[in-house]
């Protein structure tokens, strides 16, 4: 016997089934939820799919699968008796956090770069109290006197 992720008595009847899925699907912000059946077209694409791919739901539901949208690793959807009947990809937008990662790293080779850009003045000073940044280690006298 499976195991049962789910209890089946949520699903009910056909029209219920089909509420409890949509808000499955419209209740999910940070995620995109994608479905295909084994022809390979879209069958479930919610809104978060539409902010990370930018396609509509009318552009995408019932059209042929795409490889970017849907890799390899997708998870394979069975039926009841075990059969495959599609896939299930379930991603989730990190852009943001990338190019976050990549802007750190570029200040952390080039710390300058922040004394450089930033809109007030600004002093590194070491242990002993030196500025880190002047060939004599000597601060201006604008910081000394605060």
């Amino acid at each position: 016997m499976r195991n049962q992720s789910f209890d089946p008595a949520v699903l009910g009847d056909n029209e219920a089934t089909l509420s409890f899925v949509r808000n499955l699907l419209e209740s999910s912000t940070e995620y995109s939820t994608i479905g295909k059946d084994l022809e390979g077209n879209r069958r479930l694409w919610n809104e978060d799919s539409q902010r990370i791919y930018g396609y509509a739901a009318s552009e995408a539901v019932g059209k042929a699968n795409c490889s970017i949208l849907h890799p390899p690793e997708a998870t394979p959807g069975k039926d009841a008796s075990g059969r495959m009947i599609g896939a299930l990809l379930i991603s989730k937008d990190i852009s943001a956090e990338i190019q976050l990662k990549s802007e750190l790293r570029k200040l952390e080779e080039n710390p300058r770069e922040v004394l450089e850009t930033a809109p007030a003045t600004m002093v590194i000073v070491t242990a002993e109290g030196k500025d880190s940044n002047s060939a004599d280690g000597c601060l201006p006298k604008a910081v000394k006197a605060l």
